[in-house]
């Protein structure tokens, strides 16, 4: 226990969850006042312990499942999946337990559920010992083989739903849980015989595992970016708060003379302090500008997040996107529309594409300063989201350098690693010279240093 303990702390630390050794210490005197066999027990109790930041909890239960993984009970142990005088065709066997699978179901017999789904891992999902085979791989062979959507048309059957149509949200959500419950079972019963092969710190490796805010933006799935979704807030204010700092100097403070004079009375008219009136602090202004072709697009649907949540955090924002041409969005982001809604308004009615349909950087700028010059005051932070890769277009970075005589601060986050900055038709550097920061931004973490260390 306690070398198994010890490596899930070091994974847990490969994986940026900061995890102190007084948290460990704290982790290791918990345990006696706990049954350890209660597997629940025992996994809150490590999260209570180890994990401080609520956005890391999924990625502390995908390795607890890897370095605790739930065991199979007597009973189970003594089910006769390996017993030759009782091995059915893939057909006969499939039907029975789908039958049992549905039984088990409409009874709310969890454990009866875990042994079929146990018995068709060890049927059809047809793990090889040492094979580098990632469990999704065996996971989805298994559900095809039990054929999950018969399972839930049988489920649904039993429950007797009727034709009754407004019991059809009902259903949708019955479905909806039964598949996560069968898919989760599966997926715990491959990985604990994937743990039980390779050891618990290699499966761990294969799994990939990332905290929300060091997922690549630019190649995250819906999930990953709905999962970021949730973590925008707190940063949008984060960096209204930034912002609205750099409005704040002493040269904004005007003289309290009533206080002053008033202090000075005591002193036989002489001021012995000088009082200043604290400097109302404003909400920033902010234009956005984002490239939203397709190299871009999960970085493009991202920074619309941000958008989203920043629009409450803000006085005035504008946003603007831009393939070869811009349009301003602003109106989709601030009627209470839902970010879906937003994003479905922007990719269906902005109006990107005047020209050839490929990003053209200096086009758009142009534009921009024809259109929406007045957008751009002393008071205003430009933030410029994209490649820059201009496929070989002439940049027109006087454009920028216009702007950011207007603008108070300009910031250009790129998605695309360092490395590849000025390669090919990159012109990161010629836009550089006109920005007050040049930022790689393709992790919520990155974004995030931006605003601490950047604005």
């Amino acid at each position: 226990m306690n070398d198994q303990l010890l490596a899930f702390v070091d994974v847990l630390r490969e994986g940026n969850v900061k995890v102190s050794q007084a948290e460990v210490v704290d982790a290791y005197g918990a345990l006696p006042l706990i049954d350890v066999m209660d597997r629940s027990e025992f996994r809150e109790t490590l999260a209570a312990t180890l994990i401080k930041d609520v956005k890391h909890r999924a990625l502390f239960d995908r390795l607890f499942d890897v370095f605790f993984p739930l065991g199979p009970t007597n009973a189970e142990e003594s089910e006769f999946v390996n017993d030759p005088e009782h091995t059915p065709s893939s057909e006969d066997l499939a039907d029975e337990l789908r039958e049992q699978i549905v039984d088990a179901l409409l009874e709310n017999d969890l454990l009866a559920l875990r042994l079929a789904l146990r018995r068709a891992v060890t049927r059809f999902a047809g793990i090889e010992k040492g094979r580098p085979v990632g469990g999704v791989y065996y996971t989805y062979r298994t559900l095809r083989q039990i054929d999950l959507e018969e399972v839930l048309k049988g489920f649904l059957y039993g429950l007797s739903f009727g034709e009754d149509t407004t019991v059809e949200r009902d259903r949708t959500k019955a479905t909806e849980g039964v598949s996560r419950l069968i898919r989760s079972e599966v997926e715990s019963e491959v990985l604990r015989r994937l743990v039980g092969d390779r050891g618990s710190r290699a499966v761990a490796k294969t799994l990939a595992l990332k905290l929300p805010e060091d997922v690549d933006i630019v190649h995250a799935s819906k999930d990953e970016l709905e999962a970021l979704h949730k973590v925008m807030e707190p940063l949008a204010r984060k960096l209204a708060s930034r912002l609205a700092q750099r409005h704040i100097s002493q040269r904004d403070a005007s003289l309290d003379f009533r206080r002053t004079v008033r202090e000075a009375m005591s002193y036989g008219g002489t001021p012995a302090r000088v009082y200043f009136r604290k400097p109302k602090v404003s909400k920033p202004e902010v234009v956005l500008l984002s490239d939203i072709s397709g190299s871009v697009a999960s970085f493009a649907r991202f920074t619309m997040q941000l958008l989203y949540a920043m629009t409450n955090a803000f006085s005035k924002i504008r946003s603007f996107v831009f393939i070869d041409t811009v349009d301003e969005v602003t109106k989709y982001f601030s009627g209470g529309e839902s970010i879906q809604g937003a994003l479905l308004q922007v990719t269906t009615k902005a109006k990107v594409v005047g020209l050839d349909g490929h990003s053209d950087y200096g086009n758009s700028l142009s534009v921009f300063e024809e259109r929406y010059l007045e957008a751009i005051t002393k008071r205003t932070t430009v933030i410029v989201c994209g490649d820059a890769r201009n496929n070989y277009h002439p940049p027109q970075e006087e454009v920028l350098g216009r702007i950011k005589d207007r603008a108070k601060k300009v910031f250009w986050l790129n998605p695309e690693p360092k490395s590849y900055w000025n390669s090919g038709d990159s012109v990161v550097s010629i836009y550089g010279q006109f920005c007050d920061g040049v930022f790689e931004c393709r992790t919520l973490r990155q974004l995030e240093e931006f605003v601490v260390r950047g604005v």
